[in-house]
């Protein structure tokens, strides 16, 4: 199992999209990641229920195999090929499309580690799925349980590489950092602008301001110094999840 660092993560994951952009067309637009995830990476996507209470959003397979989901007190097994990525069908309807992508740029980041893994070590995560044997979600999830915040390192980079982030602060803001208030507090131009430059590229408000502070773009404040609505310098479960 390989530790990759942040900068590692960010080297690989910009090897792939410019790999893959050689057939894109728009620049400065989001990241197709489904065409990433279908045609690039040739993953099987299906979306079905995968949980009663909507606790678990995707998953991936690496080999041929049974998966027990358990659904209203029963267990339901569905055969699925190799390479394939579950996500909760919820998604599709539940106006977040910010959280969907994110969830396919995450199990994108998982197989795409696990490729890069494979190719160094000459040892296929496959052989760790019997044939036949069929897995709960837990036992799917245990496997990459190590890798999550690589996933989710990599879903960042996918989906919000830093010349497509340098593009959207140039167009939206003319370029510069934004002042934060304590943890999310932004002026509300500044919130308006980080909103449209989210929507322009597809994500959540909350991946685009992880994303913002990874790279630079915020410049930190003490809370205290918030000089509008204080209540606005929290932003509400709503608008850090669409």
């Amino acid at each position: 199992m390989q530790y990759l660092s942040k900068e590692m993560i960010e080297i690989i994951g910009e090897g792939v999209l410019a790999d893959f952009r050689k057939t894109e067309v728009k620049a400065g637009h989001g990241i197709d990641i489904e065409a990433l995830a279908g045609r690039y990476l040739g993953l099987r996507q299906v979306d079905m229920k995968l949980s009663d209470r909507g606790t678990l959003l995707g998953l991936t397979t690496f080999g041929g195999i049974e998966v027990d989901l358990y659904l209203g007190g029963e267990t339901k097994t569905v055969r699925l090929p190799r390479d394939t990525i579950l996500l909760e069908e919820a998604m599709l309807k539940d106006g977040k499309p910010g959280r969907r992508r994110f969830t396919i740029a995450h199990e994108c980041g998982h197989q795409i580690l696990y490729r890069t893994e494979e190719k160094k070590t000459g040892v296929s995560i496959r052989a760790r799925f019997a044939p036949g044997q069929a897995y709960s979600c837990r036992d799917l999830m245990r496997v990459s349980d190590w890798y999550e915040w690589q996933a989710n390192a990599m879903a960042a980079v996918l989906l919000m590489p830093k010349d497509l982030i340098a593009f959207v602060v140039d167009l939206f803001h003319g370029g510069g950092k934004f002042k934060c208030f304590g943890h999310f507090g932004l002026e509300p131009a500044d919130r308006r602008c980080v909103c449209a430059m989210a929507e322009h590229i597809g994500v959540s408000l909350s991946a685009m301001m992880i994303r913002l502070r990874g790279l630079g773009y915020i410049e930190p404040r003490p809370a205290e110094g918030y000089k509008h609505n204080p209540i606005d310098i929290y932003m509400t479960a709503e608008d850090i999840s669409k």
